[in-house]
């Protein structure tokens, strides 16, 4: 790795810190460094050109931060390092103190590489990626959802709940888990439907295949929602179909790490 895009949420107040540490230590390593984003308003390093040849995004935030600069580079394959600014940070590879560490094994090859699905939403005329999970909820009004959810065309359940999560596997730590859903392990090509406080005993998460094909019929209005934003409100009995989608992420990983001692470390924060 040579060149290193820098991007972040500039208004946490370790962010400027952590930035000019680990840019001056990759420029003395002979690296190309940029920034992108919001980052770039610290005039801490030069801005990036729109074809700056990036070998890996460097973001410093928490996982709404590392979401945020994954939507950004949408068109573009390009890894993602995090380093941990946030609360817990099941995106991020590092906290703060292990960053020159990290940055030091990246530029002499000791790390992995780590390939993830994403979700795509199919409505009306629309198509949306998510990164972590599809919501159907109730919005602001206090009322059940009836949901009927499809799997290939044939209805296998009908649920009432305040709402309904589908999750890819780097979702399943978010708010799937919340809801009670399983984790799941982040390279797996699986995703997840977990009711949101289900109103009978018998409404079980369910994990369907890659190639699946979720719909899901809401009896009234509803909202959708795509990584915690707002997307659009869903009329009555529209179908929201959910899938894989074409896209996949990428991120960078210590060689001496593993999902399930970074489970371990996070769960332990909550």
């Amino acid at each position: 790795m040579k060149n290193f895009l820098f991007l972040g949420n500039p208004e946490n107040s370790r962010c400027r810190t952590l930035v000019k540490e680990a840019y001056e230590f990759l420029t003395a390593s002979g690296a190309e460094c940029r920034a992108g984003g919001k980052l770039s308003d610290l005039g801490l390093l030069p801005e990036a050109e729109d074809d700056f040849p990036a070998d890996v995004a460097l973001v410093f935030g928490g996982d709404g931060t590392i979401l945020n600069a994954l939507g950004l580079l949408s068109e573009k394959e390009i890894p993602v390092l995090g380093i941990n600014l946030g609360h817990v940070g099941y995106l991020a590879a590092a906290e703060p103190e292990d960053t020159i560490s990290i940055l030091k094994d990246c530029l002499e090859g000791k790390y992995l590489t780590e390939e993830r699905i994403t979700l795509e939403a199919c409505f009306e005329d629309k198509s949306l990626c998510g990164i972590n999970e599809a919501v159907l909820y109730r919005g602001d009004k206090p009322h059940i959802l009836n949901v009927s959810v499809g799997i290939n065309g044939q209805e296998v359940t009908r649920i009432r709940a305040d709402g309904i999560i589908v999750a890819t596997p780097t979702g399943s730590t978010a708010y799937n888990l919340s809801a009670g859903g399983p984790l799941m392990v982040p390279t797996a090509e699986n995703l997840v439907v977990t009711p949101i406080c289900a109103h009978s005993m018998l409404s079980r998460p369910l994990v369907v295949g890659s190639k699946d094909v979720i719909t899901l019929t809401v009896e009234g209005n509803s909202v959708l929602s795509l990584d915690g934003k707002t997307v659009t409100e869903i009329s009555a009995r529209q179908a929201v179909t959910l899938k894989t989608g074409t896209r996949k992420i990428r991120f960078i990983r210590s060689g001496n790490d593993s999902f399930y001692k970074t489970l371990q470390k996070k769960l332990s924060r909550q």
